[in-house]
């Protein structure tokens, strides 16, 4: 679902759900950011829905490390569990020059783009039938 960036997260987030709901009977289990917390949402939400809500968060270090001290350099990369579904689907969209900017002057039209592009991905490697890219590039001859 595509929407105005001005609908606030929680909002936004009972729009989805709402469209959801008949389309993924079988969806249990929903993982948010840190945007969407709120024991009392997550019970409303719970009933009217009945998916778990969990909030993915980033890990609080309260431990000194090699870069807290000067011997590594400093980084802020941490791996968030189940993130790498989110930003892996998104460097497949973003791959395409349509998507790669907000052209799109409607979000039906974005949403279209998204759906054909998922299309077209899924279609991919359904066709390779569990090759991998190499192979699927530089087949073997026998």
């Amino acid at each position: 679902m595509v929407h105005s960036a001005s609908i606030v997260d929680r909002n936004s987030a009972e729009l989805v759900f709402e469209e959801a709901k008949d389309k993924y009977p079988r969806l249990k289990t929903i993982f948010l950011d840190a945007g969407y917390e709120g024991q009392d949402w997550h019970q409303e939400m719970l009933k009217k829905y009945g998916w778990q809500l969990e909030i993915v968060k980033r890990p609080f270090r309260n431990f000194i490390t090699a870069q807290d001290v000067g011997l590594a350099p400093k980084s802020n990369f941490t791996v968030l569990k189940w993130r790498w579904v989110v930003e892996r689907t998104f460097a497949w969209i973003s791959r395409w020059r349509r998507t790669s900017k907000d052209y799109e002057y409607l979000s039906s039209t974005s949403t279209n783009l998204i759906y054909a592009i998922m299309l077209r991905v899924m279609v991919s490697r359904l066709s390779r039938n569990g090759a991998t890219t190499k192979e699927t590039r530089y087949p073997i001859k026998y």
